[in-house]
Parts: C-alpha cells; structure tokens; sequence
C-alpha cells in the first residue's frame, strides 16, 4: 500500500533500506545479535543481498507485516523465534 503518499517502495527498495539501517547502527556501534520481521517477499530479497560486514542479523518474515514495513529488534540468539535465518 502506499500509505497516502502516492508510491509504493518495491520488496528490493524495502529490502535496502533495512540494510542501510542494519550498516548505520553497526557504525553507531550497536553490537549484539538483531532481528529483522518483514513481509515474506522482503525477507527473501534480505537473504539474497545479506547483512553488512560485522552484523549479526536475522531475518524472520512475518505475514502479518504489510509490503513496506519492518522491525527492527536486539535478540538473543537463544531466543531466536522459529524460521529466523542468518543473513550472510
């Protein structure tokens, strides 16, 4: 959906801007494991371009998040929900 604002980002633009934010938060020094739920067609482009140098990063697609949207959250890799993915 476009959210009022007249466009739509593709599953691939949605995908960039969640790593773009995985890099930023890694050079504001953010350590630890993260959690990334997206909508399904995301996730998939999240696998296919992978996580930042020195992210630890999972993914988890999550059909109940619209096209455009994500969370982003610290996790605890013995906490991980079922379906997490490390991103390569």
């Amino acid at each position: 959906a476009c959210s009022g604002q007249g466009m739509v980002a593709s599953y691939e633009t949605t995908a960039r801007r969640i790593v773009r934010e995985l890099w930023a938060r890694a050079r504001a020094g953010s350590e630890g494991a993260l959690l990334v739920e997206a909508a399904e067609p995301v996730a998939g482009w999240l696998k296919t371009i992978g996580a930042p140098e020195k992210v630890r990063a999972f993914v988890r697609a999550d059909p109940g998040l619209p096209e455009g949207e994500s969370r982003m959250s610290p996790v605890g890799e013995s906490a991980l929900p079922a379906g997490s993915k490390l991103l390569k």
